[in-house]
This record gives structure tokens, sequence and C-alpha cells, in this order.
């Protein structure tokens, strides 16, 4: 299905009814088929909707080039509210889905029931972090590897090869990046927009604004984003629950599914378990 919105059409899926959570996947780069068929078991329970960003998957890219600034991420998740016919929702950001729920929040709080935020931070401070552990995780020969791709053009080919080539930095059991779809891997404006702006980026003194009820999911083992910006948040955002799994990286949903969907189940819908 198709939301026209803010000059892009954005493409989502709609399944199940009841409370509606809307789910931004991570990146940027990648689209909703990056998480949204690990989620679906919650479409029993919940109206669960997953959409594409925009200039990914089969989203549209903005009709003027520079429309990738993070207010224009925030305002199609609006838009998106909006034509779902919704006043509330819960809403689920992993990884860079998850700063573009911060921004969210913070703009439209009347609007969010819920917020989960997975495996992501509320400033640029990871990734310096993020760079060193990558550089200890795949040793020096694919460290150069990735530099020579950084420094090339970019392509899809060269997203999915830089990737996989840090699958042990994303994954605990590496061999699981290949639940992932890597040919829907795009490299474009959105995406070196999206990466100029998380080198900025730093919202950690407005979380203590955040009144929404807040789940905040982390891996112990991710590399990416390290725990400790988890726990940050976790600190900063008044009442929040932090939930740790102890068998994933930066893809709890995939590494850990059953731990995972219980977690946002318990969360969303009190302490109803699974059928």
């Amino acid at each position: 299905m198709l939301a026209r919105t803010n000059g892009v059409q954005l493409y989502y899926t709609d399944e199940g009814a009841g409370l509606p959570l809307v789910v931004h996947h991570g990146g940027p780069g990648f689209d909703h088929t990056s998480i949204a068929p690990f989620l679906r078991d919650l479409a029993g329970e919940m109206r669960l909707v997953c959409f594409d960003h925009r200039g990914t998957g089969r989203s549209s890219h903005p009709e003027e080039g520079d429309g990738y600034d993070i207010g224009d991420f925030v305002d199609d998740v609006e838009g998106l509210r909006r034509h779902l016919g919704v006043e509330g929702f819960a809403m689920l950001g992993h990884s860079f889905g998850g700063m573009v729920a911060l921004h969210y929040v913070l703009a439209h709080p009347e609007r969010l029931s819920h917020l989960l935020l997975v495996c992501t931070a509320a400033s640029h401070e990871f990734l310096r972090e993020g760079t060193e552990n990558m550089r200890r995780g795949v040793g020096p020969e694919v460290w150069l590897e990735l530099e020579r791709i950084a420094q090339g053009p970019p392509s899809a080919e060269n997203m999915k090869r830089a990737f996989m080539l840090q699958a042990p930095v994303f994954f605990r059991d590496p061999s699981m990046i290949s639940a992932l779809d890597l040919d829907n891997v795009r490299w474009g404006p959105a995406s070196q927009a999206a990466w100029q702006y998380l080198a900025r980026f730093d919202l950690r003194g407005w979380l203590c604004r955040i009144r929404v009820p807040t789940l905040v999911i982390a891996g112990r083992h991710d590399l990416a984003v390290p725990l400790c910006h988890s726990e940050e948040m976790a600190q900063l955002i008044p009442g929040a629950h932090l939930a740790v799994s102890e068998s994933s990286a930066h893809f709890p949903y995939i590494e850990d599914r059953g731990w995972f969907l219980q977690t946002v189940r318990r969360f969303l819908l009190g302490e109803k378990e699974a059928p």
C-alpha cells in the first residue's frame, strides 16, 4: 500500500487489528524487510504497520533533491499517521529508526501511547565507539577493504559488501546475517544525508521532556551501538525501562526473536503472553 505525504509516496504494510504499532526500520539504506518479517507474529494481537522510509525500498524519493533532513523523516511519520486515520499509536524504531522516533516523540508527544527504542542512541557519541569496535572486530585486512569501499563510488553493491564484512559487529553469530535480504540494501541521497546528520546530533538534553511510556531494548553484544547508550537513554527518559537481550547484538529481533517478541508484548499489552 502507498501513502502520499510530504512530497513522497511511502510504501507500507498494514496487518492485524487493535493497538497500532508503527515500525521504523534502521539503516539508513535498509527498508522495512529488514525488520517486518521478524515481527509478523505481533499482528495477531495488534495492528502492525511497517514502512519504507523515503528514498528506500518501494518508497519514492522526494521531489526536491535535498528532502532528507531529519525533520522530513519525522513529518513522514506524522503524514503516515494521518493517512492511517489514527489519533494515537505506539512507535518502534530500530537503530536509525529509533533516532527518528526520538525526534517524533519530542515533536508530537500527544500522538504516542508507547515508545520502543531498539539498539539506538540519543547522540552522535555512539559513532566513535562503534568505529573503534569495528576496527577491532573485523581485523586489519577487512578494515582496509572497508576503507577502500568508503572511498569508492556509492552503490548498492558496495553497501551490501560493506555490511557483509561488518557482520561480526552487528551479530553475535555473524552467520545470522543470512537472515537479512541484503539485495534490498540501497545507498543514495537518503543514506548519505542521514549519515551526515548522525555525525552531529545530540538529543540527550531533551530526553527529560519525554513523558510517554518508554521501553529501551538493547543487545548485550552490540558493537555498533554499544549497550551504554541504551543505558544512558533509560536513565535520562523519565520512567523508562531497559530490557537487555543477553544473547544478541544489534539485531535482537533476529538473534533472540522469541525473547524480543515477548518483551514487546509485555510492554504493550501488559502481562499477556503469546497464545
